[in-house]
C-alpha cells in the first residue's frame, strides 16, 4: 500500500512540475507561438465580433491594429478581462527583443542601419527605430514601422521614452496616473492631454511633447484622439483621400470653421492647430512651402530645439 501511495505521490509531483514548466515557458515565451493569440483569449469573444475579417490564429499585431480601429464606445464597453488582455498582449509585442525579431523580419534589408539596442523597458527599441526611420528607403519597411507605431502610440506607458521627462507634469496637470495597475487600454488621452497644457509644461517635458507630436503629423492615425474624433468628418469631407494621409489633417484643416462639423472633430483640431504655433515644424505643409525662408530669415530661433 505504501509503496502504491510513493508512486500515485510521484506522479502527481512529476504532473505539477509539468504544469508549472508549461507555465513559465508561456511568460518566457510572452508573445510567441506558445502564448496563445489575442483573438483567441476566451475572455474575448466581444472582440472576435468586433474584428470579423481576421482569421483564428492570426498575429497580435493584426488583432490589436482592429483594437486602434474601434471607438472609445466599443473598446469601453469591453469586458475588465479582455481589456487586460489587449494590455497584456500589446505589452508582449512591445517587448524590446521581440520588437527586435519583427523588425529583423519586417526590414530584412535596412535592419542593421538602425543603431539601437534591446533594453528591458518596453518600447526603448521601437522608440529608436522611429527616430531613426528616415534611414529608410523602401515602403514595405517603412510601412511595416507604421503598423507598429499605431499600437504603440495608443498608449502613454508604450512611448514613455519621448516622455521620460514628463512624469511631474503628467502629476501635476491631471494627465493621467502613473501605474502599473492601469490595465484598461488606452485611447493616446495622456498625449492629447499633455498637449493641451503645454504652456504649463517644464522645458524637457515640452520638448519631448513637441517631438512626439512631430512624430504624430506624419499620420493623422498616430494621433489617436484626432483619428477618432474625426472618423466620420474624414469620410464626409475628405472622401478621396486616403486614411491616415499627412493631406486628411490638410483637409480636416480647410473646412474646420463648417458648422456641420462634429464639435469633437473640432476640438481636435484646434488642439493641433495650436501645437503649430508653438513649433511650425508640425505643419509638414508650412514647412516644405516656407522652407527657404525659414532658412534665409533663421525663424528656428525661439521656437524649438532641432
Amino acid at each position: 500500500m505504501m509503496a502504491r501511495f510513493q508512486v500515485v505521490l510521484l506522479v502527481g509531483l512529476v504532473m505539477v512540475a509539468a504544469v508549472a514548466a508549461l507555465e513559465a515557458g508561456a511568460v518566457v515565451n510572452s508573445g510567441g507561438p506558445q502564448m496563445a493569440k489575442l483573438l483567441d483569449e476566451e475572455g474575448c469573444g466581444q472582440l472576435r465580433n468586433l474584428c470579423p475579417n481576421i482569421p483564428p490564429g492570426a498575429e497580435d499585431l493584426k488583432g490589436l491594429e482592429c483594437v486602434q480601429n474601434l471607438s472609445q464606445e466599443q473598446v469601453d464597453a469591453l469586458s475588465d478581462e479582455c481589456q487586460h488582455q489587449i494590455w497584456s498582449h500589446t505589452l508582449a509585442l512591445m517587448d524590446d527583443r521581440n520588437i527586435e525579431r519583427l523588425v529583423q523580419k519586417g526590414c530584412p534589408k535596412h535592419y542593421d542601419k538602425f543603431p539601437c539596442t534591446v533594453k528591458s523597458e518596453p518600447g526603448q527599441f521601437l522608440a529608436c527605430v522611429i527616430d531613426h526611420r528616415e534611414l529608410v528607403k523602401g515602403n514595405g519597411c517603412r510601412e511595416f514601422i507604421q503598423r507598429l507605431e499605431y499600437v504603440a502610440f495608443s498608449d502613454y506607458r508604450l512611448i514613455g521614452h519621448f516622455l521620460k521627462d514628463c512624469t511631474r507634469d503628467i502629476e501635476a496637470q491631471g494627465c493621467g496616473r502613473i501605474s502599473n495597475d492601469n490595465r484598461k487600454v488606452s485611447q493616446g488621452e495622456t498625449i492629447s492631454c499633455l498637449q493641451n497644457r503645454l504652456d504649463n509644461l517644464n522645458g524637457e517635458c515640452k520638448k519631448g511633447v513637441l517631438h512626439l507630436s512631430e512624430i504624430q503629423s506624419d499620420d493623422v492615425k498616430l494621433d489617436r484622439q484626432l483619428f477618432l474624433s474625426c472618423a466620420v468628418d474624414a469620410i464626409r469631407f475628405c472622401p478621396s483621400i486616403p486614411p491616415g494621409s499627412q493631406l486628411v489633417l490638410r483637409c480636416l484643416m480647410k473646412h474646420r470653421q463648417d458648422t456641420t462639423m462634429t464639435e469633437h472633430c473640432q476640438k481636435q483640431l484646434l488642439r493641433r492647430e495650436r501645437l503649430i504655433a508653438h513649433d511650425y515644424k508640425l505643419s509638414k505643409g508650412l514647412t516644405k512651402a516656407c522652407k527657404e525662408d525659414i532658412k534665409l530669415h533663421h525663424c528656428r530661433r525661439g521656437v524649438s530645439d532641432d
